[in-house]
């Protein structure tokens, strides 16, 4: 067990189990008999931010851990206590995911997963809605793919009502943005929270239906994570969409769905498909339907 201290104050206790960080207060003592008199330990006291503001020397990375810790012990900020760190929100958002995609420079020796949870967090805590952007958009850009400790820290978040409706509207504003559009597609197609990806359905419909490449592919993965009948359909129209590889994508997605509609369409693709590979799986999705009729 080992107590991590800043200015001389036990803030948390932690111990590696595994690949798990285990958390817990500093334990507190009572009075009594078998305690020889000793006074009670007083409780950890939250955070005070506004001593940050005071002291601009101070080392962004103790700010970083000191906020870290206080959200491992459910000392969460409001956005008026968060306030005094406002101009450091960027270089904090980018420390967090520093640590998160090199875990070595970790200094407080928070698991990765809880990293990313309790940075999300502050960042929708002080409505630092740039920086959370940032964070989403630079983690894909750096990695050219989704961070899997993101993604999960994204699901985790979204089971607070307060933090997923903040997330809703922060990923539909940049559904509508050019430059960060592929990235939050990348992420939608990775969350596992249905109420977000059925809230932006009919974004992601439009670019399935009308954008290239990996933002289509993107878009196309999210809808068959929704799987509804319009999500079904937008699959279905693009069966025969000119491009080889978005009608593959849509055939892998549908091919194990119990759809009359899908059939029909299969048989009608079948007969002016060109390429090999396409025309096995449409034959597989025809003599499916033929086995469970």
């Amino acid at each position: 067990m080992i107590v991590a201290k800043r200015n001389n104050m036990p803030i948390v206790r932690y111990e590696q189990q595994g690949n798990q960080v285990i958390f817990s207060m500093p334990e507190q003592t009572f009075g009594g008999d078998d305690d020889k008199g000793q006074q009670p330990q007083q409780p950890v006291k939250k955070l005070d931010l506004k001593k940050y503001a005071s002291k601009p020397d101070m080392n962004i990375r103790d700010i970083f851990w000191d906020l870290m810790a206080s959200y491992a012990t459910k000392k969460n900020f409001t956005k008026d206590e968060l306030k005094p760190l406002y101009h450091e929100r960027i270089p904090l958002m980018r420390i967090a995911l520093n640590v998160v995609e090199n875990p070595q420079s970790a200094y407080f020796g928070l698991s990765r997963n809880l990293t990313a949870l309790y940075s999300i967090m502050v960042l929708l805590d002080g409505e630092w809605d740039d920086a959370f952007e940032q964070f989403i958009v630079k983690s894909y850009e750096e990695n050219e793919k989704p961070v899997p400790t993101i993604v999960a820290a994204i699901n985790k978040t979204c089971e607070n009502e307060k933090y997923k409706e903040q997330i809703k509207l922060i990923f539909r504003k940049m559904t509508r943005n050019h430059d960060q559009i592929q990235a939050i597609l990348a992420y939608l197609s990775k969350i596992d929270n249905r109420d977000i990806l059925t809230e932006l359905k009919k974004e992601v419909m439009i670019i399935a239906r009308s954008d290239i490449e990996k933002n289509q592919y993107y878009a196309m993965l999210a809808l068959a994570r929704i799987m509804d009948n319009d999500a079904k359909s937008t699959l279905m129209s693009l069966i025969n969409h000119w491009d080889v590889e978005t009608r593959k994508t849509a055939l892998s997605l549908l091919k194990n769905e119990k759809d009359p509609r899908i059939n029909e369409i299969a048989k009608r693709q079948l007969q002016i498909e060109s390429d090999p590979a396409i025309k096995k799986i449409l034959a597989k999705i025809i003599s499916a339907n033929k086995e469970g009729a």
